[in-house]
């Protein structure tokens, strides 16, 4: 094969051949491009170092955000909650007040019809009672009159009998 059968094949021609000036020494060659590496390597870890710096500053304010938002929504919460509370407690605070006022009235109505009854029962004895103790009454007098009309009776039995049979 010739020269420029080759040349051809791997895209060279005779105007894009190297002069022997641009000739690179092959280990020259190697460093360079083994520095060309190294650089290359060093710019990508620290572009993926400020790329992983990045997410994690990302991450942290990501979380943050959330910290702030359920603090926020909790304060937002417990607030709604305290005027759910209130409210129930003022309701049942007034129920509350209006079943007392409401059970007292029915208590004092109770109460006083009671206590009419129970001056018409005590009425109602002390008349029965004070009958009872004036028939009672009567009923002793009666006893004295009957016991006197006997004793009478007796003491003017004894001095008729005296008197028949003489007296000394």
């Amino acid at each position: 094969m010739s020269d420029t059968t080759r040349q051809k094949r791997r895209g060279a021609t005779p105007a894009t051949r190297p002069t022997p000036a641009q000739v690179i020494d092959p280990t020259e060659n190697v460093l360079a491009l083994v520095d060309a590496e190294t650089r290359y390597l060093r710019d990508m870890l620290v572009a993926e170092t400020r790329r992983q710096d990045d997410l994690r500053h990302a991450e942290t304010r990501r979380i943050n955000d959330l910290e702030v938002q359920r603090v926020r929504y909790e304060t937002q919460m417990g607030d709604v909650l305290t005027v759910q509370v209130k409210t129930t407690s003022d309701l049942i605070s007034a129920q509350l007040d209006k079943t007392t006022t409401s059970l007292g009235n029915l208590i004092t109505t109770a109460v006083n019809s009671l206590n009419d009854r129970i001056a018409l029962l005590e009425r109602f004895r002390y008349e029965v009672g004070g009958m009872t103790t004036q028939r009672g009454e009567s009923r002793q007098n009666i006893g004295l009159i009957l016991a006197l009309g006997m004793f009478g009776a007796a003491a003017v039995s004894a001095a008729v009998a005296l008197a028949w049979h003489g007296h000394p």
